[in-house]
């Protein structure tokens, strides 16, 4: 019988070597060769050029900080907000731009992001002409507002409840939550809408519609009884929405592209289209003046550091950016922070890390907060001590309160055929955080009491910066979520605007005169930088490859994130249609 020789182990060290350096020659190389094509010499600025941008679904508040994450973020086409507001101060500025042709679809964005755009939209409008295509079959009441066709139906906001699930599921879900009107806990602990939760979404909507009425009554001349009786009928045809005022003309886009030569830049023949993310690409505004150094808190807030990942992504890593925040109140160069906040919150322990850093902050410099669509809870927490809060009218903000949360899925367990055993030692409190335990009444008692320290703090925290009384904020908080013009009315906001706004009043408060360099913290980060995190990632990923996760490892991953609890302050998910 031949016996071969055994195979020769496996290099796969070398193996993995080569492939990283593959990548790596891969993400060095595509995003200079991208780069270069992107330059501002390949991209023909002709007169009579009309800039054209698209905007549907998420639009983000900032570019992404890692450039791997930028390039393809410009390879899209995409636009974020703070792309839109350098674009409309290039264009303004730019004679050969005949135009912008604004392309409009279904906006996946909250309300006070869509008073964002239009505010862009104004902006452009004047100084050049604008115009804007609605691009949908069935164009919503986000989508007409950012343009102000067409289904001014009203507005509702769906809430999924989910403690039906949990019972088939044979699983608990105790929460702990400061105070009546803190309905983010609701979801998982009841089947239908508490009074309070009720309460403040039809005061949210009221608003709305109340604002929407008033904004398209003045915007189309047209009395408010005439808008309302629009809104009972429902959706419009494009001829009834013409003759109604809602829009100007039902057309096509290359006649709206030659409308706007035609007004822009009259001598010339035939327009010349170039995408917005084109056009921006290849007109660097010009730096000069005080710096003020710029902010972006977008996304959930988490107390760990380095939550961003490789390839971007929003979210707040507490850390990270009170360490971005030290950054630029350390820089002599910076005058003034500006801050903008997109957040629904999360974790109280990271937004606590950012608020201390505010306060040390506006010990040497003034700083401001912009809030965008949302800015509630722990994004309110992080505003709190700012020296000025600007809001749009129909930003979501407030929520300040807090609330403790734990599954018990030992039923769940049991359910499945598994039994989980138990050896405590140490005190009779030992399993408070057990996810296979209820609380005890003792336990409950305890939990309330550490709660609702964390809620005292947060409100006497709103207290002195805001500085009003304890008992006012009291009042106005209970985890009640308002918008921001209600936020005017009761003293959680400052001044109702966008960015524009915002920096207008840091410039005051800067004593500043002329124009700014707008300085965004922290910086970006090199090709190099980003290539590390790359490669430290491919590692990972390499021994994850040689080592796959057991189904047994998997389950305990899942069973860990859900039932970890925590303290959060978080403001409930409210979807506005």
């Amino acid at each position: 019988m031949a016996v071969s020789a055994p195979p020769p182990p496996r290099r796969r060290s070398s193996a993995w070597v080569l492939v990283l350096l593959v990548v790596a020659a891969l993400f060095v190389g595509v995003p200079i060769l991208f780069c270069s094509l992107m330059a501002g010499k390949n991209v023909p600025i002709e007169n009579g050029t009309v800039v054209t941008v698209r905007l549907a679904g998420e639009v983000p508040e900032g570019p992404p900080s890692n450039p791997f994450a930028k390039i393809s973020f410009a390879a899209s086409g995409a636009l974020s907000l703070h792309d839109l507001r350098e674009l409309a101060t290039a264009v303004k500025r730019d004679d050969r731009v005949a135009g912008v042709l604004f392309e409009i679809g279904p906006l996946d964005v909250q309300f006070g992001t869509v008073e964002d755009i239009r505010d862009v939209i104004a902006d452009i409008k004047a100084k050049k002409p604008v115009q804007v295509l609605l691009t949908s079959d069935f164009i919503d009441e986000k989508s007409y507002y950012a343009g102000v066709g067409v289904a001014l139906n009203g507005f509702d906001a769906n809430v999924a409840f989910y403690a039906g699930t949990l019972e088939k599921l044979h699983a608990k879900a105790k929460f702990i939550g400061f105070k009546k009107y803190k309905s983010a806990v609701e979801p998982f602990t009841r089947k239908d809408m508490s009074a309070e939760y009720r309460e403040t979404l039809e005061s949210i909507l009221g608003d709305y519609h109340s604002r929407m009425l008033d904004t398209i009554a003045a915007a189309r001349g047209v009395d408010k009884a005439t808008v309302q009786a629009l809104f009972d009928k429902g959706g419009l045809t494009s001829k009834e929405a013409v003759d109604a005022k809602l829009v100007d003309a039902a057309g096509y886009y290359d006649e709206v592209e030659e409308s706007l030569r035609s007004k822009g830049a009259p001598d010339v023949k035939e327009p010349h289209p170039v995408a917005g993310a084109r056009y921006l690409a290849g007109h660097h505004l010009p730096q000069h003046g005080d710096r003020i150094a710029v902010l972006y808190a977008s996304g959930m807030i988490t107390s760990a550091a380095g939550s961003g990942g490789v390839f971007g992504g929003e979210g707040i890593s507490g850390p990270d950016l009170a360490a971005a925040i030290r950054d630029a109140a350390n820089d002599k160069s910076v005058k003034a922070i500006l801050m903008r906040v997109n957040s629904p919150g999360g974790s109280a322990v990271g937004s606590d890390f950012i608020r201390r850093e505010i306060v040390r902050a506006k010990a040497k410099k003034p700083v401001v907060v912009s809030m965008g669509g949302l800015a509630a809870s722990g994004g309110y927490w992080i505003s709190m001590d700012s020296d000025e809060i600007v809001a749009q009218p129909s930003t979501l903000t407030g929520s300040i309160g807090v609330f403790f949360g734990k599954f018990n899925i030992n039923g769940t367990y049991e359910w499945a055929g598994a039994h989980v055993d138990e050896v405590k030692v140490g005190g009779a409190n030992a399993d408070i955080l057990s996810p296979y335990k209820d609380l005890t009444p003792q336990q409950e008692e305890t939990m309330k009491a550490q709660i609702g320290g964390v809620y005292h703090d947060f409100v006497q925290h709103v207290a002195d910066g805001r500085h009003m009384k304890f008992d006012g904020v009291d009042d106005i908080a209970g985890g009640r979520v308002w918008t921001g013009a209600q936020g005017k009315k009761n003293g959680l906001v400052d001044e109702v605007g966008g960015f524009a706004v915002a920096l207008e009043e840091t410039k005051k408060r800067a004593k500043i005169s002329g124009d700014v360099q707008l300085q965004i913290f922290p910086r970006e980060k090199t090709g190099l930088e980003a290539l590390a995190e790359l490669l430290n990632s491919g590692a990972t990923a390499a021994e994850a490859a040689q080592n796959p996760p057991s189904l047994e490892s998997t389950v305990l991953q899942v069973k860990k994130e859900l039932s970890t609890p925590a303290v959060w302050a978080l403001a409930p998910e409210i979807e506005v249609h």
